[in-house]
C-alpha cells in the first residue's frame, strides 16, 4: 500500500534533512564508506593523445587554427606540408591508430600516410561534409617499444583544394584485460540481477556492457540479467501535465514492483531513475520528496524480498542539443523541458550518493557524465552524448556502464578508455560476446514485460517466457563456446563460413576461412567484385581454401595498389601463416590488378584465373581500339600511373599483355574463361593477345569461351573447371591427400 502523495513528501523531506546531517557525520575523519578492494592488475599503457595544438607544423600553408569552432590543423592546401608530434610512452605495447579527420563536401579521396615506430600506414581521406566535422579512423596497429617516439602524418596526394583538418590523433592501448574483481560476484555467479529504470535503462546498452565486460574478464562465470527497464517510467509517481500529448501519464514503478519481484525473485536490483521524476520542471520540496520517497519504497520492498539494491545516479540532462525547445524558470506549466534541469538532477544525485554513508550502495553516474560532457564540449562545441537532450548515445551508455564496473572494482586504468570497443581491444571476442549478450538480454527483457505487466501503451509484446528462456539458454551455450577469432577485426558469416573485415595499410581487407584448413592453407585472392558468382569460392572454402580480398576500387592495378597487395600478403603469410603461393582471381578489371601484382611477384603466384580480364588498358578504359570508353576510370589510369598525356599511356610497356615473360619463366599457370561477343572487354585485344603471346614463351594457358555471350554474366553454370584448375595449382599433395578422406 502506497501512502497519500502529501503525507509521503512530508516523510520524505524530514528524512531527507536527516540524512543530510548523518552524511557531513560520513565525511569526517576516521569514517569511512564502504566499497570494494581492487586487484592489482598488470600496469598498461594509457592511451596517448595528440592534439592540434600541440603540433609541429612543416610547410608554408598548414597551420593550427585555434578559433572554438575549428581547433584544428588547417589550411592544408599544399600536399608539402605535414605535421608531427613527438611523445613518450612507459613501456612497450601495442597500439592503434585513431586519426581524427574531417573534410568538406567533394573534398575527400587524397592520400595520406601516417609514419610512426618505423613503419607506415596509408589511408583515403573520407569527405564527412565539412571540414569541421571530425570522425575517427581507426587507420593499424603498431607496436611501440618504451621510450620517446615521433608521429607524423604526410600527404601523398592531394585530391582537392585542400588535404584534410586535423583535431587529433590518439594512440589507444591494446591492453590485456584485468582479472575479475572480487566485486564482480555481487552480479555474477548465478545470482539473478533485475535492471529497473527508464528508457534509457530500457534502451539496455549499458547493461549489455557489463554483463560482456564482465564474461570477458571471467568466460566461466554464470550470468543471469534481467532488464525491464520501462519508457517513461518514474519512481516518484508523477507525471506532468500533457505528458506524451496527452495520451497517457507516465508509468510509477510501484504498481508493477510486487510483481516484478514476485515472479522474477532476483537477488541483485539495480535501479536507475531520477532523469523523469522530476517531470524536467524546476526544482521544487514536494517532487523533491516524493523522488526520495518512492527510492525508499524501492529499497525496502526490495529488502524484504531478501534482494541487494544498488541505486545509480540519473544521467546527465543536456539542453544544448535542443536549446530551442526548452523553456526558462518561473513558468507555472512545462509542456517543454525546463532549460535548467539538470540542476534539478544534480541535487537528486547528491541526496543519492549521500545514502552511501547509511550503508546503500550508490554508483554515481551523473557526476561522472557531467564532466566527460564538459570536458569534450571545451574541446568541441559541437559534442553530445544524448540528441535529445535526454536519451543517451552508445557513448553515453558507455559512461553509464563503466561507473557501474568501477563499482564492483574494474581499475580505473582498465577503464580510462571512452568507449567499450577501446576498452576491450586486447579481448578478440569482444565483439562476438557482446552480440550474444544483446540478443540474449533482449528477448528476456521483451518476454519479461510482457510477463509482468505494466500500464504503459505501445510496448512490443515478447515472447512468451518459456520461449524466451529457451532461446536465452540456447545463446547462453553459444557465449560459452565462444573462442577467439582466427582473425582480426569484425567476425560475421558469408555463406555460412567466418568472415573477418580489418584493415591493412589504412585499406579494407577481408579473409573468409573454412571450416577446417587444407595442409599449407591455400588460398584464392579476389582483384575485385567479391562475392560476384560466389559458386567457386563456397566449393573451395568447403575443400579447405582461404578466400581473401583487398578493397582498392579506384586504384586499377596501378603501382600504389601493387605496393598495398605486398603488404596484405606478407600480413598473411608472415603472421597467419598463408601458403607462399596464391591463385589470383581477376574478373574484369580485376585482371590489372593479378597480373600487375603477379609480374611484380613471380615467385608468389600459384596460378591465375582471369573471367573477362581486363589486360590492357588501352582496350578499356581506355577504349583506343573495340572498347568501351569509360572515361572516369580512363583519367584515373592517367594519374595513377603517372603519365602526363594519352600518348605517354600508350607507349606503356607493362600492361600484362606486354609483361607476361616473368608469369611465363615461373611457370604459371592461366585460366581464361570470356565471351566472344564482350562488348566492354573485347576477348580479342585481352585475352586473344595474352593466350597468343604466353604460349610463345613457353606459358600453360587454358581458354574456355561463351560463345554469344558478353561481358555479363561472368562465370560458368558449372564452375567445376574453375574450382578444379584452382585447387589443382595451389594445394600441396597433403591437401590434396586430407581432402580425399
Amino acid at each position: 500500500m502506497r501512502f497519500p502523495l502529501s503525507l509521503r513528501s512530508h516523510v520524505a523531506s524530514t528524512a531527507a534533512r536527516f540524512t543530510m546531517w548523518l552524511g557531513l557525520i560520513a565525511i569526517l575523519p576516521g569514517v569511512s564508506s564502504c566499497a570494494f578492494t581492487r586487484p592489482q592488475s598488470p600496469p598498461g599503457n594509457a592511451a596517448v593523445l595528440l592534439h592540434a595544438s600541440n603540433a609541429v607544423v612543416h610547410g608554408t600553408m598548414l597551420r593550427y587554427e585555434p578559433e572554438t569552432n575549428k581547433n584544428c590543423l588547417g589550411y592544408w592546401t599544399k600536399a608539402e606540408d605535414w605535421a608531427d608530434w613527438t611523445f613518450e610512452i612507459p613501456r612497450a605495447g601495442s597500439f592503434e591508430i585513431e586519426v581524427w579527420q574531417g573534410c568538406g563536401k567533394g573534398h575527400g579521396g587524397s592520400d595520406v600516410a601516417v609514419e610512426v615506430g618505423g613503419k607506415r600506414f596509408d589511408f583515403v581521406v573520407e569527405d564527412t561534409g565539412h571540414f569541421q566535422n571530425f570522425t575517427p579512423r581507426r587507420i593499424g596497429r603498431v607496436e611501440l617499444p618504451a621510450g620517446k617516439h615521433v608521429l607524423a602524418v604526410k600527404p601523398q596526394r592531394k585530391q582537392a583544394a585542400a588535404v584534410m583538418d586535423i583535431r587529433r590523433v590518439r594512440l589507444l592501448p591494446v591492453n590485456s584485460l584485468p582479472a575479475s574483481a572480487a566485486g564482480a560476484k555481487t552480479l555474477s555467479h548465478g545470482r539473478r540481477v533485475l535492471f529497473l529504470g527508464d528508457s534509457i535503462t530500457h534502451a539496455g546498452e549499458w547493461v549489455e556492457f557489463v554483463e560482456a565486460y564482465l564474461r570477458l574478464q571471467d568466460p566461466k562465470a554464470t550470468f543471469d540479467f534481467i532488464n525491464i527497464g520501462l519508457p517513461s517510467e518514474t519512481v516518484s509517481g508523477l507525471s506532468e501535465p500533457g505528458h506524451a500529448g496527452g495520451s497517457f501519464p507516465r508509468p510509477d514503478l510501484h504498481e508493477r514492483l510486487d510483481r516484478a519481484l514476485a515472479k522474477l525473485k532476483p537477488d541483485v536490483i539495480v535501479a536507475c531513475y531520477g532523469m523523469n521524476d522530476g517531470i524536467y520542471y524546476p526544482f521544487s520540496e514536494e517532487r523533491f520528496a516524493a523522488f526520495t520517497m518512492g527510492v525508499r519504497e524501492l529499497r525496502d520492498m526490495a529488502t524484504g524480498f531478501g534482494a541487494k539494491t544498488i541505486h545509480l545516479t540519473p544521467p546527465t540532462f543536456d539542453p544544448v542539443p535542443i536549446k530551442a525547445n526548452t523553456l526558462p524558470a518561473g513558468r507555472d506549466e512545462y509542456r517543454q523541458p525546463y532549460e535548467g534541469y539538470n540542476d534539478v538532477l544534480d541535487r537528486y544525485s547528491t541526496w543519492l550518493i549521500d545514502q552511501n554513508a547509511q550503508d546503500w550502495d550508490v554508483v554515481d553516474v551523473h557526476g561522472p557524465m557531467n564532466r566527460f560532457l564538459a570536458a569534450r564540449r571545451a574541446d568541441d562545441s559541437r559534442f553530445k552524448l544524448a540528441g535529445d537532450g535526454v536519451h543517451a548515445n552508445t557513448q553515453g551508455h558507455w559512461l553509464i556502464a563503466r561507473e557501474l564496473l568501477r563499482w564492483v572494482g574494474v581499475s580505473d586504468a582498465a577503464l580510462a578508455a571512452d568507449s567499450f570497443e577501446l576498452a576491450t581491444l586486447g579481448a578478440p571476442t569482444a565483439p562476438e560476446v557482446l552480440e550474444l549478450v544483446k540478443r540474449r538480454q533482449r528477448v528476456r527483457k521483451d518476454a519479461w514485460l510482457s510477463e509482468v505487466g505494466h500500464k504503459r501503451p505501445g510496448m512490443a509484446k515478447g515472447k512468451p517466457v518459456a520461449d524466451a528462456e529457451r532461446e536465452a539458454a540456447e545463446l547462453e551455450a553459444r557465449l560459452k563456446s565462444v573462442k577467439p577469432p582466427r582473425y582480426p577485426g569484425k567476425r560475421s558469416v558469408w555463406n555460412g563460413f567466418d568472415r573477418y573485415d580489418f584493415e591493412v595499410g589504412g585499406k579494407p581487407v577481408m579473409v573468409v576461412a573454412p571450416k577446417s584448413d587444407a595442409p599449407g592453407r591455400p588460398w584464392a585472392w579476389h582483384g575485385e567484385f567479391f562475392g560476384h558468382k560466389p559458386a567457386p569460392d563456397i566449393a573451395l572454402l568447403e575443400r579447405g581454401v582461404h578466400i581473401v580480398y583487398m578493397s582498392l576500387p579506384d586504384m586499377l592495378g596501378g603501382p600504389q595498389a601493387v605496393a598495398h597487395w605486398n603488404a596484405f600478403y606478407q600480413e598473411l603469410t608472415e603472421k597467419h601463416g598463408f601458403a607462399k603461393k596464391a591463385a589470383l582471381v581477376g574478373l574484369s578489371r580485376g585482371g590489372l590488378y593479378c597480373y600487375n601484382w603477379a609480374a611484380a611477384n613471380p615467385e608468389k603466384v600459384a596460378c591465375i584465373y582471369g573471367d573477362a580480364p581486363v589486360c590492357d588498358f588501352k582496350s578499356w578504359p581506355g577504349a583506343f581500339g573495340k572498347g568501351k570508353r569509360s572515361e572516369a576510370d580512363w583519367q584515373r589510369i592517367l594519374q595513377l600511373y603517372g603519365f602526363k598525356n594519352d600518348d605517354e599511356a600508350k607507349v606503356y610497356a607493362k600492361n600484362p599483355v606486354d609483361n607476361l615473360a616473368p608469369l611465363a619463366a615461373a611457370k604459371v599457370p592461366l585460366l581464361h574463361v570470356y565471351g566472344d561477343a564482350d562488348e566492354v572487354v573485347p576477348w580479342d585485344e585481352n585475352t586473344g593477345v595474352i593466350a597468343e603471346r604466353y604460349q610463345k614463351l613457353g606459358g600453360s594457358i587454358t581458354l574456355i569461351a561463351k560463345p554469344g555471350v558478353k561481358h555479363h554474366p561472368h562465370g560458368l553454370e558449372d564452375s567445376t573447371p574453375i574450382v578444379n584448375f584452382i585447387w589443382d595449382n595451389t594445394a600441396s599433395k597433403e591437401a590434396k591427400a586430407w581432402w580425399r578422406k
